[in-house]
């Protein structure tokens, strides 16, 4: 890939640092995002697990992880662009995403000898600063070339790319202003991933209490791409949970997806539910309907045919089988499809063909 040299023991050492510092970058994180400490000491594990295995990753073993495969197949298939050099790199990243997210995206780009510009949210900025101070000492040693810039997103577009200092964007964030970007990058000869939000989707068949529907809802304040939109609910099941939903709503808005409602733009507390029959009602709806292709999540004693139908039918980079939202691995799937994702790294084959996640795991 290139010739920069790889300090085996950086990300153990990362590690260390970072988890020495565990306290103080939480306790700011959750003052700046207004997120429960339980809850990002959630998003903190999987931290620790990425980083764990990053060697294994970074040396493309095939073997994979024993209790991580998915992660090891989301890194290998889908984060192949964090692997290559491409020279100056502008990180724009929302305030959701700092941890874990922020401490992987630098390591991952610079151990490739990127020069990195990092423009996180102002809402998160402290947090930030935190992190890469704390991390200060080893990215010297190790030759890392990290820049913060403190203005926002929109003026280090300006800033870096319409002035062409930087070869490749790296946008996480609104999908609102995807196509001025896009074009932005286009005309100034810079490459662009953009990994845009989920606003996911649920299929209810079974197995699934309106208590663990309130915790996903709850899960960081609803503010992740995994937190769910729209919840279809198998026709047997509807009446029940349709009640619990109206008695105990957890301060959202529980609306009844009716046909003329644009469910691509629902507020943060308002989630859609609609019954169904068959599958096949749901996958021609998301088709017809969703602008999105982050996450289908099932809930289901018998999975298989559905998940079936999802993977087959519908664009999208993860599907997760009977999970509680706090077992999801918060680290995948790296991008997306629609306006949850576009590259123009990754050629069209590479997109057409992109593997589906399929994350399961028995609700305790």
């Amino acid at each position: 890939m290139n010739n920069f040299k790889y300090n085996i023991d950086l990300p153990k050492q990362m590690l260390e640092i970072l988890n020495t510092n565990k306290d103080l970058i939480i306790q700011k994180y959750a003052i700046e995002t207004n997120y429960s400490i339980k809850d990002i000491e959630l998003l903190w594990t999987d931290l620790q697990i990425y980083l764990t295995h990053f060697t294994e990753a970074f040396e493309n073993k095939q073997v994979l992880w024993e209790f991580e495969k998915t992660m090891y197949q989301s890194f290998e298939t889908n984060s192949f662009f964090i692997r290559k050099k491409h020279g100056n790199v502008l990180i724009c990243m929302p305030y959701n995403a700092v941890i874990p997210l922020l401490p992987i995206f630098l390591i991952s780009f610079c151990v490739f000898g990127n020069s990195l510009i990092l423009s996180p949210s102002r809402k998160t900025l402290e947090t930030s600063k935190i992190i890469l101070n704390v991390l200060k000492d080893l990215f010297d040693r190790n030759q890392f070339r990290i820049e913060l810039y403190e203005n926002g997103g929109e003026n280090a577009i300006k800033q870096f790319v319409l002035n062409r200092k930087v070869d490749l964007l790296f946008f996480q964030g609104s999908s609102k202003n995807r196509n001025e970007i896009y074009y932005k990058c286009i005309n100034n000869n810079v490459e662009l991933i953009y990994e845009g939000e989920g606003n996911q989707i649920s299929i209810i068949d079974s197995l699934i209490t309106l208590g663990t529907i309130n915790e996903w809802l709850s899960f960081c304040n609803g503010r992740l791409c995994t937190t769910p939109k729209i919840i279809f609910i198998n026709s047997i099941l509807f009446e029940n949970l349709h009640t619990s939903f109206e008695n105990e709503s957890n301060d959202y808005d529980f609306v009844l997806l009716n046909e003329g409602v644009d469910i691509n733009n629902n507020t943060d507390k308002t989630v859609y539910i609609s019954e169904y029959n068959e599958i096949n009602e749901v996958i021609l709806y998301i088709q017809n309907n969703y602008e999105y292709g982050l996450q289908v999540s099932v809930f289901s004693e018998n999975p298989t045919r559905i998940v079936e139908s999802l993977t087959n039918e519908l664009n999208i980079s993860r599907v997760t089988v009977n999970m509680h939202p706090t077992f999801q691995n918060s680290l995948l799937p790296w991008g997306g499809y629609k306006k949850s994702g576009y590259s123009r790294v990754c050629d069209f084959f590479d997109k057409a063909t992109k593997t589906i996640i399929v994350e399961s795991k028995q609700i305790n």
